[in-house]
């Protein structure tokens, strides 16, 4: 049964949160991958607004890392051959859960860091073909396997996907990815802008439409989409 995740991709709509935010880079990576090591089969992000979709995250994180790795893994992760991974310490213990999928005699081990802290965990997988190196997908990096298995390091809310495979597309690394967007947020807090999203400021206004909040003037997306409109229609003063 095909099953869809509506995942979180806006900061917060009201304006009134302290530290409201987008998830980050790595956030939404590891909640794309998540979902699809829990079953999903279609993914979606909900950004409420199209200004939300001018963010770093999603104009280099989404469009230049996630989108290209979803779509080279979609006839894998759609494919119905499935493999048994063992994972120490154990779940509930280890917060890494796991996916293996063998697809055209290649092994794909999908894996993801539930919770924001960092975590070594070992990973065994009694394949035949689970041997030698594996390649890490978007990272520039291999794996060695002894024993039918390896041990890596996670960060919070991380993600790796190991491969068999060697013939793949040259996919951004995403360290590099982080580095860019992380530039690139630096650039949209512009000098005096106290109450820019994740400062711990609150935005308010006198009133604002349904479709129109006060943070939307504090982002920093100057694109022309990103404006706060009053709900007090011919009545002043506004602020």
């Amino acid at each position: 049964m095909p099953v869809f995740a509506i995942l979180q991709g806006m900061n917060s709509l009201s304006g009134n949160i302290p530290n409201g935010r987008a998830p980050t880079f790595v956030e939404l990576r590891g909640q794309t991958y998540t979902a699809i090591i829990h079953g999903a089969t279609g993914i979606a992000y909900y950004h409420y607004l199209s200004a939300y979709t001018e963010k770093p995250e999603v104009m280099i994180g989404m469009k230049e890392c996630i989108i290209p790795e979803i779509k080279y893994l979609m006839p894998i992760l759609l494919s119905s051959g499935e493999g048994k991974v063992n994972i120490n310490p154990a779940p509930p213990q280890s917060k890494v859960h796991a996916l293996l999928k063998k697809y055209q005699g290649e092994l794909y081990l999908f894996a993801a860091n539930t919770v924001n802290s960092p975590t070594t965990v070992r990973f065994q997988i009694p394949d035949p073909s689970f041997k030698g190196s594996l390649n890490v997908i978007s990272e520039d990096r291999k794996v060695k396997v002894r024993d039918k298995s390896f041990t890596d390091k996670f960060n919070g809310y991380d993600v790796h996907i190991y491969t068999t495979a060697r013939d793949l597309p040259p996919f951004k690394n995403v360290k590099e990815i982080t580095q860019r967007i992380q530039k690139a947020r630096a650039a949209l807090r512009k000098e005096g802008n106290l109450a820019f999203e994740g400062e711990g400021t609150i935005a308010q206004a006198s009133s604002h439409s349904h479709w129109r909040y006060p943070l939307l003037v504090c982002d920093g997306v100057t694109n022309g989409k990103s404006f706060w409109q009053d709900n007090t229609r011919d009545k002043f003063p506004d602020w």
